[in-house]
């Protein structure tokens, strides 16, 4: 039978242009496939992850400027987690990994965004956000979360024309030689902590469009020219094991 998912929202409104709302929400997500074509899907440990998910927050809007921030908390059940397969005998293949779930995880954090129009097609935009995210049995961080996220730039759009220029920031996040043999677990002795730092990347985007008029046998054109990291910016990432 399929899991009941209640969804709440109120919202209040505060004044003309701004309001308040919060909300509760409960998911359900099936196991990826792949967990079970995995070299060993007999040890693969997997289940429906659930989650409850709280968020508080604000809406601010005129006519040339809107922002929102909100905060939020999800509780988390059955997280599926990738670990070295220690049924292994011999040399340890790193690349031999089985899938195990978390009793449960928490995360945490908060954001905003915010979005003004300058004029003659062009707009200013910036987001950001604070994210914890935590194994609920050890307590230890969850691997490849980043702390903090945060995005800037402009978007243009008039006259057919079109452009955006975007940085993105990734922040720090924990990694780990080893893991323990289950997220519930503290680490083993002498396993190392890492912390990736943080990088920021740019996308450029220019482009074209228009639409015909009403009977053409071409209803509209458009043409894109999209470059990601756009100043060709080496970022070396380390890989959980």
């Amino acid at each position: 039978a399929l899991p009941i998912l209640p969804v709440v929202l109120a919202n209040y409104r505060l004044s003309d242009h701004w309001s308040a709302y919060g909300q509760l929400a409960e998911g359900f997500l099936t196991p990826p496939l792949a967990y079970f074509q995995a070299d060993h899907p007999e040890d693969n440990r997997v289940k429906p992850q659930t989650t409850t998910n709280y968020q508080l927050g604000t809406v601010y809007k005129t006519n040339r400027f809107n922002a929102d921030f909100a905060g939020y908390f999800i509780r988390t059940h059955n997280l599926p987690v990738s670990i070295v397969n220690p049924n292994q005998t011999g040399i340890i293949n790193q690349n031999d990994k089985i899938t195990l779930v978390a009793r449960g995880a928490y995360y945490s954090g908060v954001e905003a965004q915010g979005t003004f129009y300058v004029g003659n097609g062009f707009s200013l935009f910036g987001n950001g956000s604070l994210n914890r995210a935590t194994y609920e049995g050890s307590k230890r961080k969850i691997e490849a979360i980043p702390q903090a996220t945060a995005g800037y730039g402009f978007v243009f759009d008039r006259a057919g024309f079109f452009a955006s220029l975007m940085g993105k920031y990734s922040g720090q996040y924990s990694l780990y030689t080893a893991s323990a043999p289950s997220p519930d677990q503290p680490l083993p002795a002498g396993t190392l902590t890492y912390i990736q730092g943080g990088y920021v990347l740019h996308d450029l985007s220019l482009g074209y469009g228009t639409k015909f008029t009403q009977g053409a046998f071409l209803k509209s054109i458009k043409a894109r020219l999209q470059i990601n990291n756009l100043f060709n910016r080496d970022v070396i990432l380390m890989k959980a094991r």
